[in-house]
């Protein structure tokens, strides 16, 4: 499959698989609308923030490779920790019902104590003080769990991805750094669309 480009963002079908290539195609043409500013903010159905961050915690999934031997078995689902955002936690529970990721379900978990996020392969930190994020952040290191972050003080450094406003549209950066010590992997798709790519 050849490689595209468009508004600066770049991808290699290559690397894909036929699976994860039609579910990327659909999600690379929505952020290259709104890199482009084509999306219509104004909009009385425009997705609300949470919504769209939610949808993109569900894509991230699709592009995240673990170790082997973090699930039990092929069947074990995939579990979403969500920290101080009920809102998404919410949204989550809605798109993710009939989801299906390499053949596993997805679990929403609402998280309310540190050592909770022990079970989690994604967890999603709110709005939470700089001590509280990074106890949370603390409890994501060295463990196969992808950190995603929607905060905006001295410890969002710490999170494998992180969301961010440019130009009043909804992207993420990427810290490939935290991802390794956590021992998984980024695959290339999800990087092609983030904002930044710290390395």
């Amino acid at each position: 499959m050849p490689g595209y480009s468009f508004v600066g963002i770049r991808f290699d079908a290559s690397q894909m698989t036929s699976h994860r290539y039609f579910l990327f195609l659909p999600w690379v043409l929505a952020m290259m609308l709104s890199v482009a500013g084509l999306s219509h903010a104004g909009d009385p159905a425009a997705r609300t923030s949470m919504q769209l961050k939610a949808e993109h915690m569900l894509k991230f999934a699709h592009y995240i490779e673990w170790p082997a031997d973090t699930f039990d078995n092929p069947a074990s689902p995939i579990i979403i920790g969500v920290v101080g955002a009920s809102i998404l936690a919410d949204e989550l529970e809605r798109i993710s019902a009939s989801e299906q990721i390499e053949g596993r379900p997805v679990t929403v978990k609402r998280l309310t104590a540190e050592h909770a996020s022990g079970n989690a392969h994604i967890v999603f930190i709110g709005d939470q003080p700089g001590s509280k994020a990074r106890a949370w952040l603390h409890t994501t290191e060295m463990r196969p769990i992808l950190s995603v972050c929607d905060i905006s003080h001295e410890f969002a450094y710490a999170c494998a991805i992180k969301f961010v406003q440019d130009s009043h549209r909804l992207r993420f950066d990427i810290a490939l750094p935290v991802a390794e010590r956590s021992g998984i992997r980024i695959t290339a798709p999800l990087l092609t669309v983030a904002r930044k790519v710290h390395e």
